[in-house]
């Protein structure tokens, strides 16, 4: 890994914009391979001049710079010398294309990302007249429902009040019948009431005419015992004075 602060920030930048997503190779796709972005750290800590190893397996450690040192490390490092200038070369070239085409890149995405905008605003301007047509039925509907709601209440009431209007009708067609029984019942009363009270009153008058007819009969009863002794005081009074003689 990187050796110097600067390196090390480096890495630390390109690794983060790796877990984010947003890391691009020099063909311009999104890196999604961790080894892929740690040799593309390495090869901008290099060229902005910080002091990364050769190896990318080089942990740094004074061990390792050693080991490189031996005679088989140097061969070793000589015949790999062309192909990692190569490698350079490649990808210093592939970023110098990467810059170049960075900037038709950030206006293709602006493109994308502004091209749903205009077609907002397009059909937003489209649609203007519509929703103003849509505002405008709203309102005329509004106004004529106020206009048109007395009418609807007038109708809703209209039975309302005939039925208050024809109640007393139909009570009085009701009752009618009842009233004229009433007035039958009562004529037929006042009719028949003198025979009701002849029939009651017949017995009194009867027994009137029997007691006046035997009243003489009860009196000359009564006056019998009277008359008789009337009769008989002379005869009384003649007895004693021929006794007392």
């Amino acid at each position: 890994m990187a050796k110097s602060k600067k390196a090390q920030d480096k890495m630390g930048d390109v690794m983060h914009e790796y877990k984010q997503g947003s890391l691009e190779s020099s063909s311009g796709d999104v890196v999604t391979d961790r080894d892929q972005a740690i040799a593309i750290g390495l090869s901008e800590a290099r060229e902005s001049g910080a002091d990364v190893p050769e190896n990318p397996s080089d942990n740094g450690s004074a061990s390792a710079s050693t080991s490189t040192r031996k005679s088989g490390g140097r061969k070793a490092a000589r015949k790999a010398a062309p192909k990692k200038a190569a490698k350079k070369a490649a990808k210093k070239s592939a970023k110098k294309a990467a810059k170049k085409a960075a900037p038709k890149k950030a206006a293709k995405k602006a493109a994308k990302k502004a091209a749903p905008k205009k077609a907002a605003k397009k059909a937003a301007k489209k649609a203007a007249p519509k929703k103003a047509a849509k505002k405008a039925a709203k309102k005329a509907a509004k106004k004529t429902a106020r206009k048109a709601a007395p009418r609807k209440a007038a109708k809703k009431a209209a039975p309302k009040r005939a039925a208050k209007k024809a109640a007393p009708k139909r009570a009085a067609k009701k009752a009618a019948p009842k009233r004229a029984a009433k007035k039958a019942a009562k004529k037929t009363a006042r009719k028949a009431a003198p025979r009701k009270a002849a029939k009651k009153a017949a017995p009194r008058k009867a027994a009137k005419k029997t007691a006046r007819k035997a009243a003489p009969r009860k009196a000359a009863k009564k006056a019998a015992p009277r008359k008789a002794a009337r009769k008989a005081a002379p005869r009384k009074a003649a007895k004693k004075t021929a006794r007392r003689r």
